[in-house]
């Protein structure tokens, strides 16, 4: 986790960017109020989590004068299919205005290399906090209130909308270049391949026919077996592809309703 004060102008946004659910937006329209701005990447769980909570502040201090922006800024090249992002976006019900940085060009100008990271812009367009990685979602809607009093908001107390947790999070890819899946030292690259072994230890083990690519693995009729300690678990798959859905299951059985996401049908 990286959590630093700063005090410098946001830089603008390119003006050929795409946009999805708003229409093309410059930081300079939103001088007056203050903004929340964070990149984030679909692959990634702490970005998905960012969010969701950047929903909530939307929702709760909309009415306030916040202004909340999303940055999708792609890692990977499953992350750059702009319709399975927008398809993301519309069946969960965001709101959140989100630029498109498929080139990087938003990244480069605020000099950033991190998925998640956060940015609370005061009425000025100055940039009065930037936090990385893990962030705490605490701290930060403390900051958000500050800064709206400070703009002259007014009923910005009450609880806080804390929707995630600060748990850390650890993300594998299943792609050769992440070393990531047990089999790893008989991965066969960029071509079908029958894995009939699993492999051992805590990493993911592929299963039957898998295409295995540098940063994703494409299923022909296999199975991945996630070992896995934690409270919560997060997959991300491109089901369009898939062309059917994915049967999930537990080590004692199959997933309640309670257990599973609102992305899970039964």
């Amino acid at each position: 986790m990286r959590m630093k004060q700063a005090s410098r102008l946001a830089p603008e946004f390119p003006t050929d960017l795409s946009w999805l659910l708003s229409n093309p937006q410059r930081l300079k329209q939103h001088r007056g109020v203050p903004v929340v701005l964070f990149f984030w990447s679909r692959g990634c769980v702490a970005g998905l989590e960012l969010l969701a909570q950047a929903q909530q502040w939307l929702n709760r201090y909309q009415d306030r004068g916040l202004r909340v922006i999303g940055i999708h800024a792609p890692e990977y090249a499953f992350e750059r299919d702009l319709g399975a992002l927008e398809s993301m976006l519309f069946d969960r019900g965001y709101t959140v205005p989100v630029a498109v940085d498929q080139a990087g060009e938003v990244m480069a100008s605020y000099r950033n290399h991190w998925r998640p990271r956060l940015y609370i812009l005061n009425a000025n367009g100055e940039i009065i906090w930037d936090e990385a990685e893990q962030i705490s979602y605490r701290k930060t809607e403390e900051l958000v209130r500050d800064v709206l009093r400070r703009a002259g908001a007014k009923g910005v107390s009450g609880p806080f909308v804390q929707t995630v947790s600060d748990l850390e999070h650890e993300r594998r890819l299943l792609g050769y270049s992440g070393n990531a899946v047990s089999n790893r030292h008989q991965v066969y690259r960029g071509i079908e391949h029958t894995y009939r072994t699993p492999g051992r230890g805590s990493h993911p083990q592929l299963i039957g026919t898998w295409r295995v690519e540098a940063d994703y693995a494409a299923s022909v009729g296999g199975q991945v077996v996630l070992p896995y300690f934690g409270s919560q678990v997060y997959v991300t798959l491109d089901m369009r592809r898939a062309g059917r859905p994915a049967h999930v299951s537990a080590q004692r059985g199959h997933f309640s309703r309670g257990q599973a996401g609102n992305d899970v049908t039964f």
